[in-house]
């Protein structure tokens, strides 16, 4: 019996398994592009004089060029500059999802081993599994080009279109293979595959807004960092222009190298274990694992910052090219304009880019209320369900996460087009009213923040060690203008911007600078904390903790995501951590011999 008996039985079992779920990814993609394109195609029969010029906008424009590129004036082109990219992550994704349900997913919930007790090889669920997504693909790439000829484009440039596509599928379900060796949980697998497509993303983006444009403003050249991308490969193919089809080899040698690669890991690892080892937990839960929320938040943590970590990354790539919106002239600012809703060029910029974000934060609050389903098809829903969480509370917690990262709160209109964003939350075995007092005595040699010793220590080695017991002569009745100092007179602080005891404390700094760098460099910030209480019926307190900021110019913007985002991290969740078991201590408030706050030592400059 070789590696690869049963490949074929297997194959028909997917196809199978999966009879609706392809054929609905496929048809969807396929009807979405017919539909878009026959809507351009409509709108420049009434306007052809239109076309040329709106392919110029697209040319010209370094935001328009991360959607794609542009490849011509015809409105086949048009219609694959704004639509491709959104079909090439879902071919991703299909072919990703394909991969991972019929290995990783398959030993997770034990059918892997009913197979192997069968006559099957070591290799032929992963055979079987890639041969679908790779049979998926090349429906998808038919599919496709279908749709764009049944809307009226030429048959060649057509055919090519959907081929460029689909090779970003068959490029992926070679990474899906991969990921699914390395890890041994299918959420792993899955979120390893997307920070893969996540940053493929990045560097044809990055190759397109740096490349050059031709004399005629209707084609762009790619740079190289778009070439090391399967994203960027597809756009290189260039349907309705030069109609290449030497970039589907590039993916075609990509996922051979990495199903091989595929195959070696799996000599090497246990069937149900990832070649990655898995990390042991503790002996003891630590406090917040004790509530729903404080598991929910455990299990998202890895997500979260994967997700945080792209969106930075997205921030500091795209913030640095802000310098050549400014050079923009023609119709390109007219888009800006209208798009991003801002007269300003670099606000509007900013404003479109801001959309792009915004996508992938809805992705993951999407993936994240998802996960409850997942919870409970594998089973690790029923140990919690046993103990007293009851389902509404379960569903409440990943409600509650959700809801945090996504919602508006107060505070958030301060700070235009933040280039950080942060939140952290914690849940309080006490009331609002009693967590409250802790928060108006923060502040440099006063209460402190309540972060651990060793972190006051490398972060603020001049601040006095935080209070664990409330101080009647340090605690205050906070009013919007009051000071929190952040460091001695003449150096940092914020002033409250808004409050509403005890269930809302708005700070906001533009003092948070190196000093003398405002005036040398022309440096300017501004950094808001919003701590915002709310009421968790049967739990106590929900502490949300959002950081906000904004820091011009680029460069020093890029040394603050580098370093503050890192540093807030450990000193937030050190932060809620400390508050938690301060609130919850019950301490009687006793005298620590501080002196009270002087206001009047803190001027705004």
């Amino acid at each position: 019996m070789s590696g690869f008996t049963g490949t074929v039985r297997l194959v028909r079992l997917a196809l199978r398994r999966d009879r609706f779920l392809l054929p609905a990814w496929i048809l969807g993609m396929a009807g979405f592009l017919a539909a878009t394109t026959a809507m351009f195609d409509d709108s420049y029969a009434t306007h052809p004089e239109l076309l040329e010029p709106d392919t110029r906008i697209v040319v010209e424009n370094p935001g328009m060029r991360v959607l794609g590129l542009a490849t011509g004036a015809s409105v086949g082109a048009y219609a694959l500059h704004r639509d491709a990219l959104t079909l090439a992550v879902l071919a991703a994704m299909m072919s990703v999802l394909a991969v991972v349900r019929h290995t990783r997913q398959a030993e997770e919930l034990g059918r892997q081993e009913v197979l192997a007790a069968g006559v099957v090889g070591r290799y032929a669920s992963l055979a079987a599994a890639v041969v679908v997504a790779l049979a998926a693909n090349v429906v998808l790439s038919l599919a496709l080009g279908l749709a764009l000829v049944a809307s009226g484009q030429p048959v060649p440039g057509s055919m090519a279109g959907g081929a460029s596509i689909a090779l970003v599928g068959v490029a992926f379900s070679g990474v899906a293979a991969v990921t699914s060796q390395l890890v041994s949980t299918t959420r792993g697998a899955t979120g390893l595959a997307g920070a893969t497509l996540g940053a493929s993303f990045a560097l044809a983006a990055l190759g397109n807004m740096l490349g050059s444009v031709d004399s005629a403003a209707l084609r762009v050249t790619s740079a190289w960092p778009a070439w090391l991308s399967p994203i960027g490969w597809g756009q290189q193919v260039r349907p309705f222009a030069d109609d290449l089809w030497w970039p589907v080899a590039l993916a075609a040698a990509l996922t051979a190298i990495l199903v091989a690669t595929a195959l070696v890991l799996i000599d090497r690892r246990d069937v149900g274990r990832g070649m990655w080892p898995e990390r042991r937990g503790a002996a003891h839960a630590r406090r917040e694992l004790l509530s729903p929320t404080g598991l929910v938040w455990r299990l998202q943590r890895g997500t979260l910052l994967g997700w945080a970590a792209f969106l930075v990354g997205f921030g500091l790539i795209f913030g640095a090219l802000s310098d050549r919106i400014q050079d923009l002239q023609g119709a390109a600012t007219e888009w800006y304009a209208s798009f991003g809703g801002d007269v300003d060029l670099v606000g509007a910029y900013w404003a479109s880019m801001m959309q792009i974000a915004a996508m992938a934060v809805v992705i993951y609050v999407v993936t994240l209320v998802l996960r409850l389903h997942h919870d409970e098809a594998q089973g690790s829903l029923e140990p919690v369900l046993a103990t007293a969480v009851s389902r509404l509370r379960w569903l409440a917690a990943y409600a509650l996460l959700a809801r945090e990262r996504a919602a508006d709160l107060p505070g958030d209109e301060l700070v235009r087009r933040p280039q950080m964003v942060m939140d952290h939350g914690a849940t309080i075995r006490a009331r609002p009213e009693d967590v409250w007092p802790w928060l108006t005595q923060m502040g440099w040699h006063l209460g402190g923040y309540y972060t651990p010793h060793w972190v006051d220590r490398l972060l603020f080695p001049d601040n006095w060690a935080s209070l664990d017991h409330l101080d009647p002569l340090l605690v205050r009745d906070l009013r919007v203008g009051d000071v929190i100092p952040d460091g001695a007179p003449g150096t940092a602080f914020f002033r409250v911007a808004r409050v509403d005891r005890p269930h809302l404390l708005v700070l906001r700094s533009q003092t948070h600078l190196p000093p003398g760098w405002a005036e040398k460099h022309g440096a300017r910030i501004t950094w808001t904390w919003t701590v915002h209480l709310t009421v968790v019926p049967g739990t106590g307190t929900r502490v949300h903790l959002r950081v906000r900021g904004r820091v011009r110019p680029w460069w020093l913007a890029a040394h603050y995501v580098l370093t503050i985002v890192p540093a807030d991290f450990v000193m937030s969740t050190g932060m809620l951590a400390g508050l938690r078991r301060r609130a919850e201590s019950g301490a009687a408030p006793r005298p620590s011999g501080r002196e009270p706050l002087r206001q009047e030592l803190y001027v705004d400059g």
